[in-house]
């Protein structure tokens, strides 16, 4: 929200309103426990910032309405929102902005190939797994299909030792990373 003149006028005339600071918009994911959050409110307003409803900070909005704050985070999804304080008057809560913080890589495992599997036969082999949800993978640096908490790959296999790198990335850039070493022998 960015006061214009109308704004302006019904502030004059309405001592008691106060208009809601806006948030900058952020992140849907993250995994730092700590985040800047900024947004704009009318230059000099005191700017209370909520998280999961909770009152956690208050900062003032500087000479051209901006202003910012470091928020810790919990784990899982984290609601911010702000309200503008002038005195005894209270804004209406701003929009809200949701971040989901997690520190944890996602789930990866493999169902085929196994380890020091010996394989006859096709050369094109179907590398498959399970993951998290919202989790991208990939097999050697390409991009597997992924359908739901499944993922496969066609990999065309070498004579001989054949090494993959399995790597799983969720939204908020957590990895978690496995190999595999097998045969084919055809």
């Amino acid at each position: 929200f960015i006061p214009n003149k109308e704004d302006v006028k019904n502030i004059v005339e309405d001592e008691t309103y106060v208009p809601p600071p806006s948030l900058n918009p952020i992140n849907k994911a993250t995994k730092e426990e700590t985040i800047t959050v900024s947004g704009i409110a009318l230059p000099g307003l005191s700017v209370a910032i909520y998280l999961n409803g909770q009152k956690i900070d208050e900062v003032q909005a500087n000479e051209t309405g901006e202003f910012e704050v470091e928020i810790k985070l919990s784990e899982g999804d984290n609601i911010i929102k702000a309200k503008g304080i002038s005195g005894q008057n209270e804004s209406e809560f701003s929009d809200s902005v949701t971040v989901g913080y997690k520190k944890e890589g996602p789930k990866l495992e493999i169902e085929q190939p196994k380890e020091g599997e010996t394989i006859k036969e096709p050369s094109q082999y179907d590398v498959k797994g399970k993951t998290d949800p919202d989790t991208t993978v990939t097999v050697n640096d390409f991009q597997a299909i992924i359908s739901g908490d499944k993922f496969s790959y066609i990999l065309t296999l070498v004579n001989g030792e054949n090494n993959i790198i399995i790597v799983a990335t969720d939204a908020a850039g957590n990895k978690t990373e496995k190999s595999v070493k097998f045969n084919y022998s055809p």
